[in-house]
């Protein structure tokens, strides 16, 4: 018996070929960025997996989004340990106080 649901790189890949006109019109410096963006999905292939999601949409862009979390986590640290930053991220509000 066959598959019911493509494998979850199966369906980023589909993706892939249906933005693939998208990254076409693309800046040249932007296509890098946009490919290296794709390429991230695939480290959290195993979680998307377990999902068994019918639209590969809503976890490639929580993976994504994964990503540049864990990219800006990192930059955070070293600006913390540099000393350009004083005060812990998770201690930045969110929106400004309303006056």
């Amino acid at each position: 018996m066959g598959r019911t649901v493509p494998t979850f790189v199966e369906q980023v890949r589909n993706l892939a070929e249906e933005w693939s006109k998208y990254r076409r019109c693309l800046r040249f410096e932007d296509r890098d960025h946009f490919d290296r963006m794709l390429r991230s999905v695939r480290y959290y292939t195993p979680s998307a997996m377990f999902q068994c999601s019918n639209d590969p949409r809503e976890p490639v862009v929580v993976s994504i989004l994964l990503d540049f979390q864990k990219r800006i986590a990192a930059l955070e640290g070293k600006l913390k340990i540099s000393g350009e930053v004083d005060v812990p991220p998770e201690q930045i509000p969110l929106r400004q106080p309303s006056e």
